[in-house]
């Protein structure tokens, strides 16, 4: 459990260069996006 913190400590570390990619992964599992994405796959 120490090694994840350590990572999670780490990557929170990179900086604010790194916010606008984080939140775009966090987007994918919203539900704006599956409802954006079904009809868009269908």
């Amino acid at each position: 459990m120490e090694t994840f913190l350590q990572i999670v400590i780490a990557i929170q570390s990179l900086g604010p260069a790194w916010e606008n990619p984080m939140r775009f992964f966090s987007f994918l599992g919203t539900e704006q996006f599956f409802l954006f994405l079904l009809p868009v796959l269908y």
